[in-house]
């Protein structure tokens, strides 16, 4: 299971946005700990966006499951508002308003990244589109934070998305990032197994694949 989910992450393609959509009561961790595994193994730069404190949350849960943590302390980390200070945090960003957000995060990936393939760990985005004031602010989040980074090929991105959050805070978001995205895994629980799946993807060899994990 572990080489073919293996297989699957060779197969995308630099310049890829990957959401990952789960519900809350779906464990993520494993996961999250077998893609930075992968990446670590093949010499990937990793950098994890923690939007208010969510990597921490996502570091407390392996930790319960038994999983290796030490690559969480060792990842780059932008930290975009919160307390916890999780990871090799290389920047801060206070601020939510869109602008200023974006400005920042623009600066600091491009001082550690420029020249490197990195593997991005986007860990919290729902949070950042649910304490929007209005849609135009959600619209423009998703405009100015996603859609530059669509195609630059030095960075695999991954979105990791509770869906029944954001369905109910802001219905709209979810199909509009789906619809940017170029590859879309779904999890789901099936008995004591996660089911995973390829419900979109820009490679016909990848689309439609299912495991169980």
């Amino acid at each position: 299971m572990i080489e073919m989910l293996e297989r699957i992450l060779d197969n995308l393609k630099w310049g890829e946005t990957v959401l990952v959509e789960h519900s809350t009561y779906t464990p993520t961790s494993k996961l999250f700990h077998l893609i930075l595994n992968w990446a670590k193994e093949r010499e990937y730069l990793i950098l994890i966006d923690d939007i208010l404190d969510t990597l921490n949350v996502y570091k407390q849960h392996m930790k319960i499951a038994g999983l290796e943590t030490k690559m969480l302390d060792e990842s780059k980390v932008i930290k975009i508002r919160g307390i916890q200070k999780t990871g090799n945090v290389i920047g801060y960003i206070s601020r939510s308003d869109i602008p200023v957000l974006n400005k920042r995060y623009q600066e600091i990936f491009e001082n550690y990244f420029n020249r490197e393939r990195v593997i991005n760990c986007v860990l919290g985005y729902e949070k950042l589109l649910i304490t929007s004031g209005s849609k135009e602010e959600v619209l423009q989040n998703l405009i100015n934070q996603v859609m530059p980074f669509i195609g630059f090929e030095k960075r695999i991105a991954f979105y990791y998305i509770p869906t029944n959050v954001l369905e109910r805070a802001f219905p709209e978001a979810l199909p509009l990032i789906e619809s940017v995205s170029t590859t879309i895994i779904k999890l789901d629980k099936a008995g004591k197994n996660i089911l995973f799946s390829i419900v979109k993807s820009i490679d016909n060899e990848l689309d439609g694949i299912e495991l169980r994990i």
